[in-house]
């Protein structure tokens, strides 16, 4: 079983369960053996990226990456959090985007203007807009 954590400036919890979620959480959809299922519960903690993923490695997990548009969508279940941490970082500020898990770049669902450059434009927060289209903004 894997487990992946989204963090908001609250925290929702991300589990890849093998058939089933677990008691707290919520599914994202119906069929377990679809590869973009995954289980969903929100923590209500406040947290910058760092000490986001610290918490997610005290849960055994990483934060969530984001591989497929109907995954993105899925995150939309949070309108009612505006922003939240997901898992993606440009350690060097060079342009070059990676994923915490190890997982490979292979989606993105950037904003307007985004991929920001320069110091402190290194890690991505989802977000919701008012119109419930889900964007990335680092």
């Amino acid at each position: 079983m894997r487990i992946l954590l989204v963090l908001f400036a609250s925290l929702v919890a991300v589990l890849f369960a093998d058939d089933q979620c677990n008691t707290g959480f919520l599914s994202n959809g119906d069929d377990p053996t679809d590869n973009t299922w995954f289980c969903v519960r929100h923590y209500n903690i406040t947290a910058n990226y760092p000490d986001a993923k610290k918490f997610c490695e005290s849960q055994g997990a990483t934060m969530v990456s984001v591989h497929r548009k109907i995954q993105d969508e899925s995150l939309t279940i949070f309108d009612q959090y505006p922003t939240f941490w997901i898992g993606g970082r440009d350690v060097y500020n060079n342009g070059t985007w990676s994923w915490e898990d190890g997982t490979k770049w292979d989606y993105s669902s950037w904003a307007a203007g985004a991929p920001y450059k320069g110091l402190g434009w290194d890690c991505i927060m989802h977000s919701v807009p008012l119109d419930s289209k889900a964007s990335y903004k680092p």
